[in-house]
């Protein structure tokens, strides 16, 4: 543990984390968006208040997601500060993602049942909560458990997120399409926000490991009063009872949807690989202190991700999925070859080419897989499908943060880096052997 005398020392002097979890401990859930299905939208409503009442529900829950996700990634520029203060170790750093996981999947498969059951909003207002009290207890942390306990509670928060935020934003919605980008663009845009607050107020601001909470904070209790008063979507008849997700894929339908799962699955691997590889090389690549000149080119990442959603929504689902696949494996080739000579500016083409890669492999991977769940098993197949995402997800960035131990960083990442390559372009051969089918269509 430090002396008393390092932990008066100025937090935003300490050198950036370099251990590979220090990014990844953020990673927001995805949208959970049905393409290509009919949703039944509720009745016009027959005033004009009411329909504005609805557009204002819209926008609530929009902000909602963004804040919710930006409370998932505001402690990523922290950890080093963190480290410095409580003195714990890399494979602390790597339990504390595990435990962001392992809370998230099983509330992933609860709380999109339980939407169901007790409507949309009730499920958003325990997001908030949750997502209050977790920051809540990042403000008051005195020790690593308090990190421990915040992790779990987000991960609550996200997995009551994910569905329920989803599901709303359909059905306030007029379009499903338009939808799906909002929630793509809140969930992606939330992540940068996160690590942009807590970045740049822990460099430039007093107070470091407590003012961006008290800012975070403040902006959740407009959010919070805002779902309070919004309109509850789903309403009683349209209700069913709840039930835990049991993980399940469509029976008929295993194959294509094990592919179409893991177009995606893939780029979550790939989503640890970048997000564990930028803090550190641009911390010894640069030989900065700067918690906001490190924490940027995470939040790029995100940002060049969503952007590409939003620009390319139109491509054909299968020529999403094989296009971001091969974005990817480029941008993980350029990553690697960046890293070895040294080169911020490659890394900086390899982030905007991995973001964008992710982003429209994303894109494929649900419109292949919407199609082949019936209406009636949506809510269970969905939850085993972000199941599957995360554990891929939870398994290479701990990998990376257990081999980095032994091997080091560098050839730790080149190996993983390497079978996450080949993955992609595997994937990429399955993708166009498989006959054209209805999943084909519009992403």
């Amino acid at each position: 543990m430090p002396s008393p005398q390092s932990q008066q020392t100025s937090l935003t002097s300490q050198p950036v984390d370099v251990h590979p979890l220090s990014a990844v401990a953020g990673m927001p859930a995805p949208a959970c968006w049905e393409k290509q299905h009919h949703i039944d939208p509720l009745p016009m409503m027959p005033t004009q208040r009411e329909q504005q009442a609805r557009r204002r529900s819209y926008v609530v829950v929009a902000c909602t997601m963004t804040m919710v996700m930006a409370g998932s990634t505001i402690l990523t520029p922290l950890f080093a500060s963190y480290r410095k203060t409580f003195g714990f170790s890399a494979l602390t750093l790597t339990l504390i993602f595990a435990t962001y996981i392992l809370t998230l999947i099983p509330s992933l498969l609860i709380f999109g049942s339980l939407a169901d059951a007790i409507g949309r909003r009730r499920v958003l207002l325990i997001a908030t909560g949750a997502a209050l009290a977790s920051s809540l207890l990042l403000l008051l942390a005195q020790s690593t458990a308090w990190l421990f306990a915040a992790r779990v509670v987000n991960g609550v928060a996200v997995g009551a997120l994910a569905g329920a935020g989803s599901a709303a934003l359909l059905e306030l919605g007029k379009q499903a399409k338009t939808s799906a980008l909002v929630t793509t663009a809140s969930i992606g845009g939330g992540g940068a926000v996160g690590i942009l607050l807590s970045g740049v107020l822990a460099q430039y601001a007093p107070f470091p490991l407590r003012l961006c909470y008290v800012v975070y904070l403040v902006l959740m209790l407009f959010v919070l009063s805002g779902v309070f008063t919004m309109v509850e979507p789903l309403t009683p008849g349209h209700r069913r009872p709840f039930h835990p997700h049991r993980p399940r894929w469509p029976a008929r339908q295993t194959i294509p949807f094990l592919l179409g799962t893991a177009v995606c699955a893939v780029t979550y691997c790939a989503n640890a690989l970048f997000l564990s590889v930028l803090p550190s090389f641009f911390t010894v690549q640069l030989q900065t202190t700067n918690i906001t000149l490190v924490a940027t080119p995470v939040a790029l990442f995100f940002l060049s991700l969503t952007m590409t959603q939003i620009v390319l929504h139109q491509l054909a689902a299968q020529r999403a999925a094989v296009i971001g696949l091969l974005l990817e494996a480029i941008g993980l080739g350029l990553m690697l070859y960046a890293t070895a000579l040294g080169s911020v500016p490659l890394l900086l083409v390899a982030i905007l080419v991995g973001g964008s890669g992710v982003g429209l492999a994303a894109l494929g991977s649900l419109s292949l897989v919407s199609p082949l769940i019936a209406p009636q098993e949506r809510g269970d197949v969905f939850g085993t499908y972000y199941a599957l995402l995360f554990l891929c997800l939870g398994v290479a960035a701990v990998a990376v943060g257990v081999l980095a131990n032994p091997l080091g960083l560098i050839v730790a990442v080149r190996w993983i880096t390497s079978i996450i390559m080949v993955l992609c372009l595997t994937t990429v051969g399955a993708l166009l052997l498989r006959p054209p089918g209805p999943a084909s269509g519009t992403a």
